[in-house]
């Protein structure tokens, strides 16, 4: 299995994306993270929670850093706040 690290602005599923291409795979997402469960399992010796877990160990980064790197998470973090009421304050 072909494992490549994320480009610097790459979102985390444009990356699974370049991964199924690599490898291969033209198939739903079920698929593909049985193919990155397998391939984790042998390589790390633990089994994934989710598809972003298996890839962020497959690349040796913690899957929270990835997550804050190539994913809207950060933005949603400030986009999305509370008031009292709990209303979504417009950013």
């Amino acid at each position: 299995m072909l494992i490549t690290k994320p480009l610097p602005e790459e979102f985390s599923a444009g990356h699974l994306g370049r991964l199924n291409r690599l490898n291969g795979v033209r198939s739903v997402k079920k698929h593909v993270y049985r193919m990155l469960k397998t391939a984790c399992a042998a390589q790390t010796g633990y089994t994934p929670l989710t598809p972003v877990h298996a890839v962020a160990s497959l690349i040796g980064s913690e899957s929270v850093q990835y997550m804050q790197q190539h994913s809207l998470l950060p933005f949603f973090g400030y986009a999305g706040t509370f008031d009292k009421a709990g209303q979504t304050l417009h950013w």
